[in-house]
């Protein structure tokens, strides 16, 4: 009985262990004699892998002088793509080439090379083997024509609000696929947003004549009953009032159905950041009387966030911030926001408030108290700062913030200690239209204030302060990889003399958000001891070209210039300074960390330092 238990248990052993070895064959089959390899070579019809015995090949294409369509090609080509593995015998490079001369013509006709011819070669007598494509692409075919039916037809007065110049591609074009499905989705959406949610296309011809290397479509639309917008039913809140949400909503009971309001409703709560997802779903069907009822659901976000923040900089040393926001104050999307910031310069503490859409759509009512200790060479400040006023939304994109301010100022500069009661009335334009906050890759921010002020107590002074900002970002290839950024400011202030300026609303330069390479504040007029005095007019501009050098990772070599002057009406315009430096990036999920290394061109003896450099969160503009 014992030797049998030992015979079965050895029997058990051989069983597991001969298991184990063919799943560690299965899992690295390069270890594994020919058998095995072939066993775990898995299914039939997947790409082998590279042996020492595989055909290592090269691929061209002859006969394409368009270097976008040769680019899409060899974007298409499986030879292209598996050629890290290659086949292992001569009919497997044979399979994957036909594959490719089916991918090709495709291609071809979906740039509107209907006549085209492929052919391929294989020269096995050459190490690597050559695969050479031979392709003429004939002639371009043109649209001749493009027809749009309705069934039911539509009213004259309706097709023409259609606008359907706008959605099907011109005649006399070449005759790319692209445009053509482009049309084909368009053209559904396009009567949703005139009346007919049910639209749909039924047919879609597509004739290609060769005779007259031309080509026509016809589309058959159904365009279902015409619409009127029924109630909508709104579930999911829970903070939010309801009367707020349906204040938002761009329609009335009754109304013609318009798709494009119900996306641009679900836009607009979205951007109101309290609520993690907002669907919104249509009948369907039409009720009795020609209405189509609507559901809205929606997930609320949390109301309330905790934000924290620190950067570094060589001159102004490190600070280290936190803020407090609310989102939905009383249930209609009020924001509350208190926020600290301790640093060796300047300590600080604000309280924000805005609420959306006040007394119309698209205009906000905000409101600031801020209390602000400044130590710097340039002034020394203590200040109460309270605003109040409007934001709102204008033609292409621009927006109007406009209120007054009140400041209770303590200033100390070099002409000594002032206390003011500052009064001002800022008026701003903005307009953003980048494509990300922190880190833009295309687009432009724009923006110009005129700020009249009146102050008060130690002694009165009234002046105006003009500036202009503006920022634009160039991507210079498809992934973003190379982005151009450049930047301008331009800034005077007229109605008085240096000295009767506050000091804390005078023109200032250099630094991190400045002219990068000279310290905080130190680039233009310099008292006896060097301590920056401010000016009357600024001109500021950057150059940056941002490489991204891995998912991760980037580089950003930069050039800034800037000066400030004494008057309003700069006397030398050219007369700016000059820093340049190397910054690096690294990208995370909520911004890239920034770190610029920046030295000054013209340094001036016992001013400026070697170098500075900065950390924080962000691009730099």
């Amino acid at each position: 009985m014992i030797r049998f238990a030992e015979a079965r248990w050895a029997i058990v052993t051989f069983c597991i262990s001969l298991v184990t070895s063919l799943a560690l064959l299965a899992i690295a089959p390069g270890w594994a004699p020919g058998w095995a390899a072939g066993w775990a070579a898995g299914p039939a019809g997947a790409e082998p892998a590279g042996t020492s015995d595989a055909l290592t090949y090269r691929m061209t294409i002859e006969g394409i002088t368009d270097e976008a369509l040769l680019e899409r090609l060899r974007e298409t080509s499986r030879l292209v793509a598996f050629q890290d593995t290659p086949p292992l015998t001569s009919g497997g490079l044979r399979r994957r080439a036909r594959e490719d001369q089916e991918l090709f013509e495709a291609v071809l006709r979906a740039d509107g090379y209907y006549a085209s011819r492929i052919d391929f070669s294989i020269r096995e007598d050459r190490q690597p083997v050559d695969v050479i494509f031979r392709i003429e692409p004939g002639p371009v075919y043109r649209l001749e024509d493009y027809t749009v039916a309705f069934s039911p037809p539509l009213a004259e007065d309706i097709q023409a609000t259609l606008d359907l110049d706008t959605v099907i591609p011109a005649l006399d074009t070449p005759a790319r696929a692209a445009p053509i499905a482009d049309a084909r989705r368009r053209l559904p959406r396009r009567l949703a947003g005139k009346g007919y949610p049910f639209a749909e296309i039924t047919d879609h011809k597509v004739v290609v004549d060769h005779t007259q290397e031309a080509m026509s479509v016809e589309v058959e639309v159904s365009t279902g009953a015409r619409a009127r917008f029924g109630p909508l039913t709104i579930t999911g809140l829970a903070d939010v009032s309801e009367d707020y949400i349906r204040r938002l909503t761009p329609w009335q009971a009754g109304d013609i159905y318009d798709q494009d309001k119900v996306d641009n409703f679900r836009q607009t709560l979205a951007e109101t950041n309290l609520f993690q997802g907002v669907s919104i779903e249509a009948a369907e069907a039409l009720s009795a009387d020609g209405m189509l009822p609507l559901q809205m659901r929606v997930v609320e976000r949390a109301r309330r966030s905790v934000g924290f923040g620190a950067k570094f900089s060589t001159d102004v040393g490190a600070s280290v911030s936190a803020s407090w926001k609310h989102r939905n104050l009383f249930g209609a999307a009020e924001r509350s926001t208190a926020a600290a910031e301790i640093g060796e310069i300047t300590q600080s503490l604000s309280l924000d408030f805005t609420k959306p859409h006040f007394r119309m759509q698209g205009q906000d009512l905000f409101a600031s108290l801020a209390l602000n200790r400044e130590d710097d060479d340039a002034f020394d400040e203590r200040s109460l700062a309270a605003a109040i006023g409007l934001d709102r939304a204008l033609a292409w994109g621009w927006r109007l913030r406009a209120g007054p301010t009140f400041e209770i100022l303590e200033l100390t500069d070099t002409a000594g200690e002032k206390e003011t009661f500052l009064t001002g009335f800022p008026l701003s334009f903005s307009r953003d239209d980048t494509d990300n906050l922190l880190d833009p890759t295309q687009g432009n921010r724009l923006g110009f204030r005129v700020s009249p002020f009146f102050g008060t107590l130690d002694e009165t002074t009234s002046f105006l302060v003009t500036e202009a900002n503006g920022s634009h970002y160039l991507s210079l290839d498809p992934e973003d990889g190379v982005v151009l950024a450049s930047r301008l400011r331009l800034g005077t202030i007229v109605g008085e003399s240096r000295a009767a300026v506050p000091a804390n609303k005078r023109f200032y330069a250099g630094g991190g958000g400045s002219v990068r390479g000279f310290e905080f504040r130190r680039v233009g007029p310099l008292d006896a001891t060097n301590d920056p005095l401010g000016g009357r007019s600024v001109i500021e501009l950057g150059l940056e070209t941002r490489i991204r050098i891995t998912e991760s990772i980037g580089a950003v070599p930069f050039l800034d210039g800037g000066n400030v002057f004494r008057d309003p009406i700069p006397d030398d315009p050219a007369r700016l300074r000059w820093a340049a430096g190397l910054g690096l990036r690294y990208f995370t999920p909520f911004g890239p960390l920034r770190f610029d290394l920046a030295f000054p061109i013209d340094r001036r003896d016992g001013v400026d330092d070697l170098f500075q450099f900065y950390l924080s969160v962000g691009q730099s503009f």
